[in-house]
């Protein structure tokens, strides 16, 4: 999406806007975790703390039946690691 992490930050700033006004309202985040940003986890995480968010990361599950994403895991899920021997 285009400027997609510039609108996030957008609707975060609203919230916390909303957050501060209202005692009652909470916010935080939750970020899926899969192939293409597993490697970006460790900085998603910090740059939620360096704004004082809570995060909660979920990992990508593939269900035809709730989700209807089950043609996206052939390209998107985690792999296994490979060992050395």
């Amino acid at each position: 999406m285009k400027r997609g992490f510039d609108k996030a930050c957008q609707t975060i700033d609203a919230m916390e806007a909303l957050a501060r006004k209202h005692d009652v309202f909470q916010f935080g985040l939750a970020a899926t975790i899969f192939a293409t940003n597993i490697e970006d986890a460790r900085n998603i995480l910090a740059w939620a703390r360096q704004r004082n968010l809570d995060i909660v990361f979920n990992m990508l599950r593939f269900t035809d039946a709730m989700l209807g994403n089950r043609d996206l895991e052939p390209t998107i899920r985690l792999k296994t690691a490979k060992r050395s021997s």
